[in-house]
């Protein structure tokens, strides 16, 4: 894992150890046989949230 921080809160060592053991799994070895498929029509009615914006960052200035 390439980060400690996940929402600006610090992971405990209990969860970076689960998250450590979860990323060294294979894809083979992990079940989804739990999730169903998603098919390409499906898909197609896939659209982004409409309310959602990316965080912006405030400029700052200098006081004259």
């Amino acid at each position: 894992m390439t980060s400690n921080t996940t929402r600006n809160q610090s992971l405990t060592d209990l969860q970076q150890a689960e998250l450590d053991a979860l990323d060294t799994l294979a894809d083979a070895a992990i079940d989804t046989s739990d999730i169903p498929e998603i098919s390409d029509e499906r898909w197609a009615l896939a659209r982004k949230a409409k309310h959602y914006r990316f965080a912006q960052r405030s400029a700052a200035t200098k006081p004259k």
